[in-house]
């Protein structure tokens, strides 16, 4: 059924524009900026899981001072193990690790030119090359003809030494190179023999991870070999500082966007509660024709909520178009990672819509409820709600002229404003306690 209410709206949403354009900025900045850092987010960590599978990610791996000619049987039977030897080359303060160019583990993904083949032709980590203004065609260090941009699988965060506290992708980058041109450019005495390694098993989280790379490090020095170094994929802060980093972020933009509505919700709050003393005269004719609280209520409800819901949609297209996108360069521009897709997260859009929603329906009704739940005769005469005075229990214990002169003063303390008051209470009290004494 229709009701002459809503012939109200245009005129308080002329009146009061200015209030609900800022509430409409504020709501839509907080959720573009939460929905668009969720979903940049949410796509660079399923694509950040997914290439454990997709690139064959190392489980673990370890270093020694001689190259081993082949494995123990009891290793073969727990895990595949390939060699990924490597090379540090450092010119002018600017360490690069070459490794060959891999086929069966910690696979690399192309982010633009192509595959080196020549002796001097390298592929260096796309972060590094950025921020050394190094691109494709460039010959670095006079030697090295860059011919592409890549992503290790297993240095989406450029750490050097897993020892380090945080990682530095302007003085240190990976690059690969073909089998031929690592051999010639570096004498085994050089080389840094690491091997990698995945354990055959399916493994379902990193307690069994753990579980199985101490299984293995007790076999390898039962079988005597002379390690340099044993790091499982769980303790490789070159592979798992990302998603760690990725999670910080999430709960983070939850904060700030809870935070933010809760506070704009308020303000809102305080709006409606302003407008409902300033028309409270009448509100109360209006109630006092018929019209119910629930129907009062659902009129004031209605434009912050139909704002707030408004705000919301462009937010999300702000979102998953511009703010995602700045985000995205963002992780980008302080992580090494594969290429991703942009994918729809139903959580992104609960967090940033959803829950945003709910919270400025619940603070509202609060402050409307208790707003109109004076009568309509109160209403138009506009008087303020009265707070009911609690009552203070006095023990029956007590004398009866001892209880008395405290409910006295309990009942008149807000007239007790001068010294007169004061003295004369304490007079009275004090002889109505010592013919109390004398009576008991």
């Amino acid at each position: 059924m229709k009701t002459p209410l809503h012939k109200r709206y245009p005129r308080l949403l002329k009146r009061d524009f200015s209030r609900y354009f800022v509430i409409f900025v504020l709501i839509c900045i907080s959720i573009s900026i939460g929905c668009g850092m969720l979903v940049a987010g949410g796509s660079l960590m399923s694509a950040y899981n997914e290439s454990f599978n997709q690139y064959n990610v190392e489980d673990g791996y370890f270093e020694t001072t001689n190259r081993q000619k082949s494995m123990s049987d009891a290793v073969k039977k727990q895990c595949n193990v390939y060699e990924n030897f490597y090379h540090d080359q450092t010119v002018k303060k600017k360490t690069i690790r070459f490794f060959v160019n891999r086929t069966h583990i910690d696979k690399v993904c192309f982010m633009s030119g192509r595959l080196p083949k020549g002796d001097n032709e390298i592929a260096l980590d796309r972060m590094f090359a950025s921020n050394n203004s190094i691109k494709v065609g460039s010959t670095l260090w006079n030697t090295y003809k860059v011919v592409g941009l890549v992503a290790l699988s297993d240095y989406s965060s450029l750490f050097q030494k897993n020892s380090d506290s945080m990682f530095n992708a302007i003085n240190f980058g990976v690059g690969i190179m073909s089998q031929s041109s690592f051999n010639t450019h570096f004498a085994s005495s050089k080389i840094v023999y690491r091997y990698s390694y995945r354990f055959k098993k399916t493994i379902k989280d990193d307690t069994m991870r753990a579980k199985y790379c101490d299984q293995l490090l007790k076999q390898l020095n039962k079988d005597d070999v002379d390690l340099s170094a044993y790091v499982p994929r769980y303790q490789n802060q070159a592979i798992s500082f990302t998603g760690n980093d990725f999670g910080s972020d999430t709960v983070d933009t939850q904060i700030f966007i809870y935070v933010l509505i809760a506070i704009i919700a308020l303000i809102s709050a305080i709006t409606i509660r302003e407008t409902i003393e300033h028309e409270s005269s009448t509100i109360g004719t209006l109630r006092a024709l018929g019209y119910s609280r629930k129907e009062m209520m659902k009129h004031y409800l209605t434009l912050p909520m139909l704002v707030t819901f408004i705000a919301a949609l462009f937010g999300n297209v702000l979102g998953y178009t511009v703010i995602k996108d700045y985000c995205v360069s963002l992780y980008y521009g302080s992580n090494s990672l594969p290429t991703y897709h942009t994918k729809w997260n139903m959580y992104a859009f609960m967090t940033t819509t959803i829950i945003p929603l709910i919270l400025m329906y619940m603070i509202h009704m609060l402050v409307l409820k208790r707003e109109l739940k004076r009568s309509p005769l109160s209403l138009i005469r506009k008087e303020e709600k009265k707070k009911r005075k609690k009552h203070v229990h006095l023990s029956h214990q007590m004398p009866f002229l001892q209880r008395f002169s405290l409910r006295l003063i309990l009942q008149n303390k807000g007239g007790l404003n001068n010294s007169f008051s004061w003295y004369s209470l304490y007079e009275f009290l004090r002889h109505a306690w010592v013919n109390d004494a004398t009576y008991s």
